[in-house]
Parts: structure tokens; sequence; C-alpha cells
């Protein structure tokens, strides 16, 4: 929305304490991050870093996004690394999409691979950041992906889809890697004709 006009900064920001004792009990989630939003534009008004800091960082881990590129900016590069840190840490814990958003965006490698060993289908997204530093680990992961959707695959267009897989895979430089763990599929499910077809076409 828009800011408030700069006569009304101040009251906002003098009753700002009291005011935010009288919502947190008695409003709702939005309405009470509306409230900071509209006290982070009065302090923004004002130039007071500090409080900028300390909202922004509360507007972030309540999933308003928005502010993350408005609060790294507020601090040096040094002093980024353990705000950052801190953020990454209450969003895994509470709003998990938000966090993996923000570890892409920082480029936050050792927490993308962990993130990977969670959510296993986020390997095919991530590999190509992730291969340069873990190429052992990539190869680890991808193909227990590759598995484990070939697993409860039943249609032709899911075996297309690990055949995507398996070309993204190759594509990596896992060239051997990839001829193997297609080979291995068609030799554990020999009965998948549309499976076999789908490889030749597409592998």
């Amino acid at each position: 929305g828009l800011p408030p006009p700069l006569h009304l900064a101040k009251p906002l920001v003098e009753d700002g304490d009291r005011l935010l004792l009288l919502l947190t009990p008695n409003c709702s989630h939005n309405l009470f991050l509306q409230y900071l939003q509209y006290r982070y534009q009065a302090f923004e008004a004002l130039g007071n870093v500090l409080e900028l800091q300390q909202i922004g960082a509360n507007l972030v881990t309540n999933g308003k996004l928005e502010y993350y590129q408005k609060l790294k900016n507020l601090y040096s590069e040094l002093e980024w690394e353990t705000v950052c840190e801190n953020i990454l840490d209450n969003l895994k814990e509470n709003r998990t999409y938000d966090y993996f958003l923000l570890i892409q965006e920082e480029k936050h490698l050792p927490r993308l691979l962990q993130y990977c060993n969670t959510s296993p289908s986020a390997i095919v997204e991530l590999a190509k950041i992730l291969h340069p530093v873990y190429p052992e680990q990539v190869q680890k992961l991808f193909i227990q992906f590759i598995e484990e959707s070939a697993k409860t695959a039943a249609s032709r267009n899911k075996y297309y889809n690990i055949a995507q897989h398996i070309k993204k895979f190759r594509a990596l430089g896992y060239e051997r890697e990839a001829v193997t763990i297609a080979e291995q599929l068609l030799t554990q499910y020999p009965k998948r004709t549309a499976m076999r077809d789908e490889f030749k076409k597409h592998l």
C-alpha cells in the first residue's frame, strides 16, 4: 500500500510499542503484518536504520519476502552473513517454501544440498548449481530420485518424465552413470514396455 503521510510517521513511531501490545493479542496475522509494514514505512521516512533492521527481519521471517532485498541492503556484507543465518534458521522451522526461495536467492549451497536430502525432487532443479561443488552428492541424490520415481511410475507420461530426468543427469556430465541407471531400470522392470519405448525415443 501507499506509505503513511509524513505527519503520521512520528505518531506511528512514538505510539508504536503501545499499539503493538494492543494489536498482538487481538488482531489477525494479516492485520498485524500490515501494521508492521506501515511502521516500517514510517521509520523509513525518519531514516531510522536500526528500527528498519528489526522490523524488516520480522516481516521477512513472517513471509513478506519483498522486504528481503531492502533488509539486506541495510547491512554490510559481513554483518549480513550472521543476520541471514538467523533468518534462514527461523524460516526453516516455520515457513519451508519461503526458506527454499531464500536459500536459492542467497545461493547458499550447503543449505541447498541439505534441502535436497529432505526433498529429493529438488535435485532436478538444483543439480546444476550444486554439481560443481558437490559432484558426488549430486550423483547419489539424482540416482536415488530416479530410482524412487521409477518405483511408483505406472504411465507413459511418468516414464517420459523419468527419461527427461536421466537426460538432465547425463547433461551434467554423468554420461556413464546415466546409461547405467537407464539399463538398470529396464532390467529391473522388464514388463514395462512403455518405459522401454520412452527411453528409446528420448535417451
